[in-house]
């Protein structure tokens, strides 16, 4: 004989509809859904298993919006109680022109094709509750999702590949693939060419070239160079032209020390004695 453990599914926490929920009301609703199934609850007790699990508010909406409707039965699920709870305290709005308001779904500015196409999904969804509640029955959503989302595709390259064949022709799961296709070539972009940040430090050095048989201008101090972190930018254009002065001022005595030795240079050349004098004819 065989021993099958059965691993024990937690239940959804309570829903209070005082804004301490971690989730949403929709998603409340598929958690309580995904409990009960694995559970194995029938109808009749998956809508004991929900009312069971609201308190505060919530339980006093439902129990207020079932006693002022006899029609509703509880014994073929709980739907009308997720129904009472999504008008009370579902952050989307409920219209009374359901599909109108899909096709009001267009692209949003920069938006991606891909959370359009979840939007628009989400769209479909709400109006779906909504013609439900009205006792109708939206006869194809995802033929509506696809013709919106090929209509405002917001990428130039997508539209171009859904213009190969008809409109009608395209899936929900064809558009779908086209979609990840998409995801996956961008980020394939993204990881063999990522974006390189060129950072650029500029110092300021001015080289002035100084005579070689000057001490006193070889002697000058030189400008350290400025870090381009320097609080007052004109420091450094300032020591560049005090160098230069400095500079200028030895170029005068320079000239003359020059000029005052070419004599003395004439002076001690030696004449060769071999040769007349130009003057008297001696030796």
């Amino acid at each position: 004989m065989g021993l099958v453990l059965k691993s024990d599914v937690k239940a959804p926490g309570f829903f209070r509809g005082d804004g301490s929920e971690k989730c949403t009301v929709q998603e409340w609703e598929e958690l309580m859904l995904v409990y009960m199934r694995r559970k194995g609850f029938n109808t009749q007790e998956q809508s004991d298993e929900v009312l069971s699990k609201l308190m505060g508010r919530a339980r006093d909406v439902v129990r207020v919006g079932l006693r002022s409707d006899p029609r509703i039965d509880l014994s073929q699920g709980p739907g009308p109680i997720f129904d009472i709870l999504k008008q009370h305290f579902s952050d989307i709005v409920y219209s009374d022109m359901p599909i109108a308001d899909f096709y009001t779904t267009l692209p949003l500015t920069g938006e991606k094709p891909f959370d359009y196409w979840i939007r628009l999904n989400r769209a479909i969804d709400v109006a779906g509750d909504c013609i439900r509640r009205q006792g109708k029955k939206l006869e194809d959503p995802a033929r509506e999702v696809v013709a919106m989302f090929i209509r405002h595709c917001p990428d130039p390259g997508l539209c171009l590949i859904f213009k190969c064949k008809p409109l009608l022709q395209w899936t929900a799961g064809e558009v779908h693939e086209r979609l990840e296709e998409h995801q996956r070539e961008n980020k394939a972009k993204h990881s063999t060419c990522p974006p390189v940040t060129v950072s650029l430090k500029q110092g300021v050095s001015s080289p002035v070239a100084l005579p070689k048989d000057n001490p006193v201008a070889a002697a000058a101090p030189r400008p350290a160079p400025v870090a381009a972190s320097s609080h007052n930018p004109a420091e450094p254009f300032a020591q560049v032209i005090a160098l230069l002065e400095r500079v200028l001022e030895q170029r005068p005595q320079q000239t003359v020390e020059t000029n005052g030795s070419r004599p003395q240079q004439r002076f001690r050349r030696r004449l060769n004695p071999s040769l007349p004098c130009a003057i008297c004819g001696g030796g």
